[in-house]
C-alpha cells in the first residue's frame, strides 16, 4: 500500500492533510485528519472505469459546516442518548441535546469536528494511525479518553478499521465510521436499487425519537430481513419511517 500526503486546508491554525492510500490494483482511499474522515474511495468497475463509491466533499469548509457526519469517526458515543442524560456509578451526567430531545454522535463538537493527530505506521501491514485525546468533561463526558483509529487498505480492496480507547474513569464509548456508500459510482443516483445482505436474527425496536425501547424483534418475515440478498427499495417500502435501526445475530 502506497500512502501519499497533501495539504487539504487549515483549521484554527492547524494543518489538515489528505492521505491517499493506493493499493496494488491502483484503487485508492483518501482520508483526512479532520474527523478522521474517509472522503473518497475510488475503484475500477468491471469495465476498468474508475468510479467513486463513497460520498464526500472536496474542501475542508464543507466538512466543517456539515452536520451529516459524512465519512467521519463518530464519538465519543455514536448513536443517540435519550434526553442527553445517562447515569453511571450513581452519578447523572448531562450532555448537549443536538438531535431534538437526544444527544447524538458525541454532541455539538464530537470527534467528527476535531483535528486528529496522525502518523504512518510502516510495518507488515502499512496503516494510517489516527489519535485523539478527549479531555475529562468534554461534551459532558467523564474521564480523559485516548482514542486510536487505524486504517488499513489491502490489495483485496478491503478497508480494515481498528478502534481502541483508554480512559482513566468509567465512561461510555461507542465508536464507528459514519460512511455513506453509493456503489453505482454516481452520486446523482439513488441507492434504492442496491441489493443488500445482512446476516442478522433480530433488530432493536425504537420509539418516536429513535431511541431503542428495549424490545428485541425477530427480523423473520419483516422489512428488516436481509438474510437473503434483497433490493432496498422493496424492503423499505414496507416500513413507516425507513431504516435507522440496529440489527444483530443471536
Amino acid at each position: 500500500m502506497d500512502i501519499q500526503k497533501s495539504l487539504f486546508g487549515r483549521l484554527n491554525d492547524k494543518d489538515i492533510y489528505r492521505f491517499n492510500l493506493v493499493n496494488a490494483k491502483g484503487n485508492s482511499i483518501s482520508i483526512i485528519n479532520y474527523g478522521a474522515a474517509v472522503i473518497s474511495w475510488k475503484v475500477k468497475d468491471k469495465n476498468e472505469r474508475t468510479r467513486g463509491i463513497v460520498m464526500g466533499f472536496d474542501n475542508l469548509d464543507d466538512y466543517h459546516k456539515n452536520d451529516a457526519y459524512i465519512g467521519c469517526i463518530a464519538g465519543r458515543y455514536a448513536n443517540r442518548i435519550a434526553n442527553g442524560r445517562f447515569t453511571l456509578q450513581g452519578t447523572e451526567f448531562k450532555l448537549a441535546c443536538n438531535n431534538g430531545p437526544n444527544h447524538l454522535h458525541g454532541g455539538i463538537t464530537g470527534f467528527d469536528k476535531v483535528a486528529w493527530d496522525v502518523k504512518t505506521v510502516d510495518d507488515v501491514n502499512p496503516r494510517l494511525s489516527f489519535t485523539y485525546y478527549s479531555k475529562d468533561g468534554e461534551e459532558g463526558y467523564p474521564g480523559n479518553l485516548s482514542v486510536k483509529v487505524d486504517y488499513i487498505y489491502t490489495d483485496n480492496d478491503e478497508l480494515i478499521i481498528e478502534y481502541s480507547a483508554q480512559t482513566d474513569k468509567a465512561t461510555p464509548v461507542n465508536l464507528t465510521s459514519h460512511g455513506y456508500f453509493n456503489l453505482t459510482g454516481d452520486a446523482g443516483r439513488c441507492i434504492l436499487d442496491h441489493t443488500l445482505q445482512i446476516h442478522a436474527d433480530y433488530y432493536t425496536a425504537v420509539n418516536e425519537n429513535q431511541i431503542p425501547t428495549g424490545e428485541l424483534c425477530a427480523v423473520d418475515k419483516t422489512a428488516f430481513d436481509f438474510n437473503m440478498p434483497a433490493k432496498i427499495s422493496g424492503q423499505i417500502s414496507k416500513t413507516e419511517n425507513g431504516f435507522d435501526h440496529n440489527c444483530f445475530k443471536a
